[in-house]
């Protein structure tokens, strides 16, 4: 049996994705370029939003940043926040090599100043298949593919800069190596373009979920949902509808989260269905909208004090249900 805690637990936070920052996917994490520590949050994701880098073989970004264009698409260099591309097409790096993140959205508009719009950027969602992903063909950790649609992209993502988990997959799973964790930590499963489960009839979230610990007798995990209008509005890659009222920074965005237990006797193969509307405390909305899923989010919750521990889970066929 699958227990809940509802509880919010201190002490657990994403990496935020604002200003043209995001943490890389964990692979090689030698030489990747980091989000810097002021930019970390200790109550949630500001955004998830934008362009995510593919590391390349040595762990280096590819490609070198490129103005939006009117077809969505998006030199591969820098991280950023922002939305999806109207083409659908993942971001190009040099040679239009795939850079592994979010496209960016399509010529959208500024605000006065050069801020975003009043109500931030739409969110350009399509129609998704059940499944969303069951890392069956996935070989690159660092890499993008398509869901079984062939709609949208996806791909990964890790936190913190300084301490990312390690990704695993080739054996038609996700596995999460997680060592010595002393900050809020996890992977994350980007959707480009965001997805509009409504239209599918889904109402909720399914996938499968195992682990093992150093760290009592039950591990308790945060699952996160990032819609459009909870990430941060980015007006370089024009995504994202969240605007930080003034004297705010982007930590006021933050996405809707609950939380899993995980025991010991969960095997693989394990299924976890969360109803949309068990994840709650989201900012500025406080509920999950299904038009507009940007990416699904596991973290390993750290409380202030405690002792360090060691993680590992297994996350398999995510879907929609």
């Amino acid at each position: 049996m699958v227990s809940m805690n509802k509880n919010r637990r201190r002490g657990f936070g994403f990496t935020v994705a604002a200003g043209g920052l995001l943490a890389a996917c964990s692979v090689d994490t030698s030489d990747v370029h980091f989000v810097p520590d002021s930019v970390l949050t200790d109550g949630g994701v500001a955004n998830l939003g934008g362009a995510l880098n593919k590391a390349g073989s040595n762990g280096k970004p590819v490609g070198t940043a490129g103005a939006t264009t009117d077809g969505g698409e998006s030199g591969g260099g820098t991280p950023s926040t922002g939305g999806q591309n109207t083409a659908g097409k993942p971001a190009g790096g040099s040679g239009g090599t795939p850079t592994g993140g979010m496209p960016n959205a399509g010529m959208g508009g500024m605000g006065v100043g050069g801020g975003p719009p009043v109500g931030g950027y739409p969110c350009m969602a399509r129609k998704t298949g059940k499944l969303l992903a069951d890392f069956d063909k996935v070989t690159d950790a660092a890499g993008s593919w398509q869901d079984s649609s062939m709609a949208v992209s996806l791909g990964f993502y890790s936190y913190p800069p300084n301490a990312m988990p390690t990704i695993k997959v080739g054996d038609g799973t996700l596995t999460v190596e997680a060592r010595a964790v002393t900050q809020p930590t996890g992977v994350g499963l980007w959707i480009s373009p965001c997805v509009n489960a409504k239209d599918g009839g889904f109402t909720s979230l399914r996938f499968t979920l195992a682990g093992s610990w150093t760290k009592g007798m039950a591990m308790t995990m945060r699952v996160a949902i990032h819609t459009n209008d909870t990430s941060f509005a980015d007006p370089m890659y024009q995504g994202g509808a969240c605007i930080p009222p003034m004297g705010q920074n982007m930590t006021f965005c933050r996405p809707n989260a609950t939380e899993v237990a995980v025991t010991k006797a969960m095997g693989p193969g394990t299924v976890i269905v969360l109803p949309f509307t068990d994840f709650k405390d989201g900012n500025p909305v406080r509920t999950v909208d299904p038009t507009q899923i940007k990416s699904v989010e596991w973290g390993f919750i750290y409380l202030n004090g405690d002792p360090s521990f060691n993680a590992t889970v297994i996350v398999d066929d995510v879907s929609l249900e």
